[in-house]
């Protein structure tokens, strides 16, 4: 499975200029208990009323760090370990963020990196 990762350094560019990519959406659950008109019994201490939306999304758990390029000639992106959430696919891959990474260069230094993560074949 893991030579299937692939790194995608520059995923915004590709992404935003790329028309055949989507969004990917969440899973959305309404959640309503007790229904309408019903008797609910409850012990001291259980809840009475849910009410809400439950969103859930696709993502990838990075148990360990992942770091390439040297910081020299390259620069060095790093993704701290974390949730990857998928945000885009097209017709080969689909895309995993990261709210953690960051890159280093010689002459700027270390800055977050908001347009970077994973891609996985499908």
């Amino acid at each position: 499975m893991f030579k299937h990762l692939i790194v995608c350094l520059a995923l915004a560019a590709g992404l935003s200029a790329c028309a055949s990519s989507t969004a990917i959406s969440p899973r959305v659950d309404i959640i309503d208990r007790p229904p309408l008109t019903t008797t609910a019994q409850v012990e001291l201490g259980d809840t009475v009323v849910e009410k809400g939306r439950l969103s859930t999304y696709d993502g990838l758990w990075l148990k360990n760090e992942l770091t390439w390029g040297d910081g020299l000639i390259l620069k060095k992106f790093n993704i701290q370990p974390g949730r990857l959430r998928a945000r885009q696919q097209d017709k080969n891959f689909i895309y995993f963020l990261s709210d953690k990474m960051t890159v280093y260069d010689a002459i700027l230094g270390t800055s977050p990196y908001a347009a970077g993560g994973l891609c996985t074949k499908k």
